[in-house]
C-alpha cells in the first residue's frame, strides 16, 4: 500500500506541474520553478515504483510457464490454457512497460487513458480465461504435488499483483478528473484519495471457483429438478405465426403497420395486431450503433449503442438470475412487495404484488393470462436483497453527474470529521463544521438511487412512447428474453412534438408515432446484450417474450440543459395531475443545487487551473445552470433562502467573457483591489505574494464586486 500511496502522490504533484504552468495568470516564476523541481523528483520515484511492479509481473509469467511444464501431456486442454495465460500475462507486462515509458515522456491525460484502457482490457481477458479454465487446472494439478503447490502460490501472488495494479488504475482514473489544487493542499488531498474506497475490477478467484463448484455439485447426480419452474427459462414462447413474405413494407415506418388500433394502445387486441405488423423493416441502422463488446466504451456514447457481449463493461451480474431464482434474488423482509403495471390497461394495479405471486403468474400459459405484468419501477439499491449485493453497474456509470457528486460529498465529510478531531478547534468553528456535516449527511441519506432497476415483463408488454425521467441516460441489460426498442433522435423538431404531445389536455389526439412517422429505428436487445441509451432519445419498448432486464438511469454533466428542459416538462405535467409524483426524478432539483454548490463553484473559482480543452464544456454547463437553476418547491436539501444564495453566487462567479455584464443586471460597487472569492478557504494563497491584476480575465474582479454589493439582509427562511 505504501508504494501505491507514493504512486498517487507522484501523480498528483506531476499533474500540478503539468497543468498549472499552462495558465499564465499567476505570473509567479518562482512557483513554476519550484513545481518543476518537485515534478522531476516525484517522476523518478514513480518510475521506480513501476519497475517494482514490472519485476513482479515478469516473475509471475515465468511461473505460468513452469506450471504448464508440470501438467501431463495427456491433459492437452489444461496445458494449452496455462500457455494461453502465460501469453496473456506477457501482454499485460508489455502494456505496463508502455505505461512506464509514457510516464517518462511528459504524459498527457489522453495518453494515460489510452495505456490504462489497454491494461484493463488485457486484465479482463485474463479474468475470462481464468473463469473458464480454473476448474480444469485444479483437476490437472491434483495428482502432481509440486505443480499443485506452485499453482497455489501463483494464485496468491496473482491476487496481490492484481490488487496492486487495480489500485493503480483506479487512482489514475480518479486523478484525471480531480480538479488540480494549490500546493498547500496537495498533502491533504493525497491522504483523502488514498483512504477512499476503491472500485476493484476483479472478483476473488477462489470465491468464483467455489460458487461454480457448488452450483455444479447441486446439479450433478440428482436427476432432473422436480420444481415446475426448473426449465421455465428454456421454454420457448409460442407467438402467432407471421407470414412476413405477405407483408409489403415501405422503406420507413408505416403508421398502419405500427399502430393497429391507435385508440387502444397496449390492449390485448392492439398487441395481437401489433405482432403481425411489427415493423421489422426498421432494422436498418440510421443512427444507432452496434459494438461486439465494451472494451472501448469508457463513457456514454452520443447515439444509442447495442453491446453484444458484456466483456469490457466491468459490469458484475448474478450468474443464475432467472424466473426460477427470481424470488431468491428479490425477496427480503424490508422489500417484499412490488408495484405491477397491467400492460393491457396501461396502468398500475391498485395493490402491490408479492414476488412469489409474480412468479406464479408467469407459470400461467400466455393465452390464459388475465393481466400482462410489466414491472418497471422495482429499484433494488440499498434493499438488502441478494440482487442488490451481487449486481454492479457498468463502469461508464462512474462518470455520471451523481457519482461525481457523491464522491465529492464523501471527501468533504471525511475532511470535516478530520478537522473536528483537532483539539485546538474553536467553538465557533466546531459549530460551523457540525452544521456542514449534518447537511452532507442529509444529502447522502436521501441521495438518488436509480441504478438497479429489475424490470420483469410478460410477453406482449408494451411501454408507450416516452423519454426517461429528467432525460436521464440509461443502461439496459437483458438477462432473459428479448426487448425491442423503437427510437427517435432528440432533434429540436422531435422534442417540440414530444413536449406538445405530453402536455396536451386533448382527450383525442394524433398518436406521436404518426406525428414522427419517418423518425424511428428498431433496436433488438437479446439475452446477454446491453444497450446504452443517451439522454433525450424518444422511445417505446415492446416485449415479444417473457423477459428479465436490469437497467439504470443517471445524469450527465454534458447534458444539463436537456435534463433541465425535460424535468420542467415533467414538473408541469405533475402540477396539472397528468403525471404522478413517483414518475419524476424526485431528487433532480436537489442534485442540481448540490452539484452547483459542491462542484461547479470550485471549478469556477479555480478556472485558471482547468485544462484548456475542458473550458468550452465547462462554459456550456455553467450557462445552462445559470439559465435554468431556480427556486423550486421540490428542493428539500436547501431552504428557499439558501437556494437564492446559491443562485446569486453562481451569477457572481461566472466570467464576464462568457456572459456580458448587461445580461445579468445587478448593481455593482467599485472595488479598489482584487479580493478573494467567498470560499477562499479552498484556495491556498501566499500571504507575501501580491498578484498583479489580470486584464485579460475579469472574472475575479467582477465576482468580488458582486460580493461587495450583496451584503444585504437575507430574506426570511420559508416555513416548511
Amino acid at each position: 500500500m505504501h508504494t501505491i500511496q507514493l504512486l498517487v502522490s507522484a501523480f498528483l504533484v506531476f499533474l500540478l506541474g503539468k497543468y498549472l504552468p499552462i495558465s499564465t495568470k499567476s505570473n509567479n516564476a518562482y512557483f513554476n520553478f519550484k513545481m518543476f523541481n518537485i515534478r522531476q523528483s516525484t517522476l523518478t520515484k514513480l518510475i521506480e515504483t513501476c519497475d517494482t511492479v514490472l519485476k513482479r509481473l515478469n516473475s509471475e509469467k515465468s511461473k505460468w510457464k513452469l506450471t504448464a511444464a508440470c501438467v501431463p501431456e495427456a491433459d492437452e486442454t489444461a496445458k494449452q490454457a496455462l500457455i494461453t495465460f502465460s501469453e496473456q500475462w506477457e501482454e499485460i507486462y508489455t502494456y505496463f512497460s508502455q505505461l512506464r515509458d509514457t510516464l517518462k515522456s511528459n504524459p498527457t491525460s489522453e495518453k494515460i487513458r489510452e495505456k490504462k484502457a489497454r491494461i484493463l482490457s488485457a486484465l479482463e481477458s485474463t479474468e475470462e480465461l481464468l473463469d473458464t479454465f480454473i476448474g480444469q487446472l485444479r483437476d490437472s494439478c491434483e495428482s502432481i504435488g509440486a505443480a499443485k503447490r506452485t499453482l497455489s502460490g501463483l494464485e496468491k501472488s496473482m491476487e496481490e499483483t492484481k490488487k496492486e495494479i487495480n489500485e493503480l488504475l483506479e487512482r489514475l482514473n480518479k486523478l484525471e478528473n480531480v480538479p488540480v489544487m494549490m500546493p498547500i493542499r496537495v498533502k491533504q488531498e493525497i491522504k483523502q484519495e488514498v483512504e477512499e474506497d476503491l472500485f476493484v475490477v476483479f472478483e476473488n478467484i477462489r470465491q468464483s471457483h467455489a460458487s461454480n463448484g457448488q452450483s455444479s455439485a447441486s446439479n450433478t447426480g440428482k436427476g432432473p429438478d422436480p420444481s415446475p419452474m426448473a426449465d421455465l427459462d428454456h421454454q420457448p414462447i409460442e407467438l402467432p405465426a407471421r407470414n412476413r413474405e405477405d407483408k409489403v413494407h415501405t422503406t420507413h415506418l408505416s403508421y398502419k403497420d405500427f399502430v393497429g388500433q391507435p385508440s387502444k394502445i397496449g390492449s390485448r387486441p392492439w398487441i395481437s395486431g401489433f405482432k403481425d405488423g411489427e415493423p421489422v423493416h426498421m432494422d436498418k441502422q440510421k443512427f444507432c450503433q452496434t459494438l461486439e463488446d465494451g472494451t472501448d466504451l469508457f463513457s456514454v456514447p452520443t447515439v444509442p449503442t447495442l453491446v453484444k457481449s458484456m466483456n469490457g463493461l466491468s459490469m458484475k451480474v448474478p450468474l443464475n438470475l432467472g424466473f426460477p431464482s427470481l424470488h431468491e434474488y428479490l425477496q427480503s423482509q424490508e422489500h417484499a412487495d412490488v408495484t405491477v403495471i397491467d400492460s393491457f390497461k396501461q396502468k398500475a394495479l391498485s395493490k402491490k404484488m408479492k414476488i412469489s405471486e409474480v412468479i406464479n403468474r408467469f407459470k400461467t400459459p400466455a393465452h390464459e393470462r388475465d393481466i400482462c405484468i410489466n414491472i418497471l419501477s422495482n429499484e433494488e439499491s440499498g434493499s438488502g436483497t441478494k440482487f442488490d449485493k451481487e449486481f454492479r453497474p457498468p463502469r461508464l456509470v462512474e462518470e455520471s453527474l451523481e457519482k461525481r457528486l457523491e464522491r465529492v460529498l464523501i471527501r468533504k465529510k471525511d475532511r470535516i470529521e478530520e478537522e473536528l478531531e483537532d483539539e485546538l478547534i474553536t467553538e465557533e468553528r466546531e459549530e460551523e463544521l457540525t452544521e456542514q456535516k449534518k447537511r452532507i449527511e442529509q444529502q447522502m441519506n436521501t441521495f438518488p438511487k436509480y441504478l438497479k432497476f429489475v424490470i420483469v415483463s410478460m410477453a406482449g408488454s408494451f411501454t408507450n412512447v416516452h423519454i426517461d425521467f429528467s432525460a436521464s441516460s440509461v443502461f439496459y441489460h437483458v438477462f432473459k428474453g428479448t426487448k425491442i426498442f423503437y427510437l427517435a433522435q432528440p432533434t429540436e423538431e422531435n422534442i417540440k412534438i414530444y413536449k406538445e404531445y405530453e402536455t396536451s389536455v386533448k382527450t383525442k389526439k394524433k398518436w406521436i408515432v404518426a406525428a414522427m412517422e419517418n423518425q424511428w429505428e428498431r433496436l433488438v436487445i437479446k439475452a446477454g446484450m446491453t444497450a446504452i441509451i443517451p439522454s433525450g432519445f424518444i422511445h417505446a419498448v415492446y416485449t415479444p417474450e417473457d423477459s428479465i432486464v436490469v437497467g439504470g438511469n443517471f445524469l450527465m454533466e454534458n447534458q444539463i440543459a436537456r435534463q433541465f428542459e425535460l424535468s420542467r416538462v415533467e414538473e408541469k405535467m405533475w402540477k396539472n395531475n397528468m403525471l404522478d409524483y413517483g414518475s419524476l426524478y424526485k431528487e433532480f432539483n436537489n442534485v442540481m443545487f448540490s452539484y452547483t454548490e459542491n462542484i461547479l463553484f470550485e471549478k469556477l473559482v479555480n478556472l485558471h487551473e482547468i485544462p484548456v480543452e475542458d473550458i468550452e464544456e465547462l462554459k456550456e454547463q455553467t450557462l445552462s445552470m445559470v439559465k435554468n437553476l431556480s427556486k423550486n418547491v421540490l428542493v428539500t436539501w436547501y431552504s428557499e433562502e439558501e437556494q437564492e444564495q446559491i443562485i446569486q453566487k453562481l451569477k457572481q462567479l461566472i466570467p464576464v467573457e462568457w456572459v456580458p455584464v448587461e445580461e445579468i443586471p445587478e448593481e455593482e460597487a467599485p472595488a479598489d483591489i482584487p479580493m478573494a472569492p467567498e470560499n477562499a478557504e479552498n484556495v491556498a494563497v501566499d500571504p507575501e505574494a501580491v498578484p498583479e491584476q489580470d486584464m485579460t480575465r475579469t472574472r475575479l474582479p467582477r465576482a468580488c464586486k458582486r460580493t461587495a454589493s450583496t451584503t444585504h439582509v437575507p430574506p426570511k427562511r420559508r416555513r416548511r
